[in-house]
């Protein structure tokens, strides 16, 4: 396949010259994996409350989801040529870290078959460890193969859309020639898809240095808009889950179905849990959805600008996170804000990092310190129910360095389950104990025999991803870990090259996604994965679309 001067291999992606896109089968599969990606974020997010309260057997609905991404792209890959050929950017950047990250989720993959195979374990636990690895790579396969499809076919439009888009990217190849022709049209169609991207319809391309007030603004056509609509999905699922959980425990004190709040004790009580069942995994879902505001937050500031809706969003988000006492959710969002603001300061001064960081504590002090409900001041003089649940959030603050916390957390917390996991990785340094055998996300009681073993309490639960993974795949599982976590790293920071805002809210995700797993199993959190995965598949977007122009 040839190209003309400037046009690279996305052909008539970004030349505004069209070709015929095919209609048989890699249509239709490209076709699935846009609408099951779709589906596949908010079921997600409410995967909690569909399997505990609507019908448990949709926990499964994820595995399927899985395989329905892997089986599309790859039906797509085979049955159309052209797409295969555009699937590899013609440059290596891209194609080097993808064959990183494919070797990481190789080598952890072969951590867990390796330690299920050495320790007898069974297919469910076989299943267990790989499954959310098969997830994260569909929904990064599944972002790769729309991109390509354009790079290949032309831009994904239809009906008065196509012809605004053909009318835009014609004006815009009239200025001029070569690669600002290219860019001038690319911008032109984002523009016409997304109808929010910064800059007006047939304006030309605007360059890395240049703030936008969305971190997709800069991905080009229809694979762009595709991402964009994904992008706002994951921060309108976590306004929507903060604004239920505010309004709850603020207005009639509603911490979260009853179900699952009677599951909380001692300084858990008083917690929110909103609808996603555990403080932590909401506290955590939140700062993801302020980290992909944060572009839009950001700029406002930096620009001074009354963006009411940007200030509007980032408080009911710290609120919600205030009231989750979630501490592995301050400490991520205090690094990303920071990793953020230091990756973008030629384009968001540091001082509006300090701004933000600011805001948050206040706001963060002031949530902590409301009554709760905030009419039983009025109704009770502030004695009774709130009163009391307030001094159990107080407490919470308090205890995080007391010595008799500390002392619990030696006894059976997470200071012990790091005493058992040196234990453990003394008697099996290589394949771990295999996997399931621990209780995690994936396990919630330890095996009988290592419980035995290592006399670990009946309801020991490894709430640390590092630990966890050291326990159950030993050294090699540790590896492989570490390999998916600095490929994606690479992967997220190579973006900010190519635009400052994406990449550093796609860098700070991967830093709190890291802080994340000190509390939690975060890869294993399917809600947390999939925003993780989703961001890196709109960096990872962003790379091959300027590498092909």
């Amino acid at each position: 396949m040839s190209y003309g001067k400037g046009e690279g291999r996305r052909g008539p992606a970004v030349a505004g010259a069209r070709r015929a896109q095919p209609r048989g089968p890699s249509h239709l599969a490209v076709q699935g994996i846009r609408l099951l990606m779709a589906v596949a974020i908010p079921y997600l997010a409410f995967r909690f409350v569909l399997v505990d309260f609507v019908w448990s057997p949709l926990r499964w609905l994820s595995d399927l989801f899985s395989a329905g991404l892997g089986g599309l792209a790859v039906l797509a890959l085979l049955s159309d040529p052209a797409l295969r050929r555009s699937f590899w950017p013609a440059r290596g950047g891209t194609n080097r870290l993808a064959w990183a990250l494919v070797g990481a989720v190789g080598l952890a993959v072969l951590a867990v078959v390796a330690s299920s195979v050495v320790n007898g374990r069974g297919l469910m636990d076989l299943a267990t460890g790989i499954r959310s690895l098969v997830l994260w790579s569909t929904l990064l396969l599944g972002a790769a193969t729309v991109e390509a499809w354009e790079a290949a076919h032309g831009p994904w439009t239809r009906g008065p859309e196509r012809s605004r888009s053909r009318g835009a990217a014609a004006g815009a190849g009239s200025q001029g020639g070569g690669r600002n022709r290219n860019r001038a049209a690319s911008r032109a169609q984002a523009g016409a898809a997304t109808g929010w991207s910064a800059g007006a319809v047939g304006a030309p391309r605007r360059v890395a240095g240049e703030p936008t007030a969305e971190g997709v603004a800069a991905l080009a056509g229809s694979s762009g808009a595709w991402m964009s609509s994904l992008w706002r999905w994951m921060i309108g699922l976590a306004v929507f889950m903060a604004a239920v959980e505010v309004a709850g425990v603020l207005l009639a004190g509603w911490f979260g179905p009853w179900k699952w709040v009677v599951t909380l004790t001692g300084s858990n009580v008083g917690r929110a849990v909103g609808l996603m069942k555990n403080p932590n995994t909401l506290g955590c879902f939140l700062v993801l959805g302020l980290i992909l505001h944060w572009p839009r937050w950001a700029t406002a500031v930096a620009e001074r600008r009354r963006d009411w809706g940007a200030w509007g969003i980032a408080i009911l988000l710290i609120v919600g996170l205030a009231l989750t006492y979630s501490r592995q959710g301050w400490l991520a969002l205090a690094l990303a804000l920071v990793a953020a603001g230091w990756l973008a300061r030629r384009v968001i001064p540091l001082r509006v990092t300090a701004v933000l960081l600011a805001v948050t504590l206040v706001v963060t002090v002031i949530a902590t310190v409301l009554p709760v409900p905030i009419w039983s001041v009025l109704a009770r003089g502030g004695e009774g129910g709130a009163g009391a649940t307030r001094g159990l959030q107080i407490e919470r603050l308090r205890e995080t360095f007391d010595e008799e916390t500390v002392e619990l957390s030696r006894a059976s917390g997470r200071l012990a389950m790091v005493r058992y996991a040196m234990a453990m990785l003394r008697d099996h340094p290589v394949f771990g104990v295999g996997p399931g055998r621990v209780g995690g996300a994936g396990a919630l009681r330890p095996d009988p025999e290592i419980r035995e073993r290592y006399q670990m309490p009946d309801y020991a639960y490894a709430d640390n991803q590092y630990v966890r993974t050291a326990m159950e795949l030993g050294g090699l599982g540790l590896l492989g870990l570490g390999a998916i976590i600095l490929s994606t790293l690479a992967l997220a920071y190579r973006a900010v090259a190519f635009d400052w805002l994406l990449g550093a809210a796609g860098t700070a995700v991967v830093v709190a996604m890291v802080s994340f797993g000190l509390g939690q199993n975060s890869w294993e959190n399917q809600p947390l994965a999939s925003v993780y995965w989703l961001v890196l598949g709109a960096a990872w977007m962003l790379q091959r679309q300027r590498e092909r122009a």
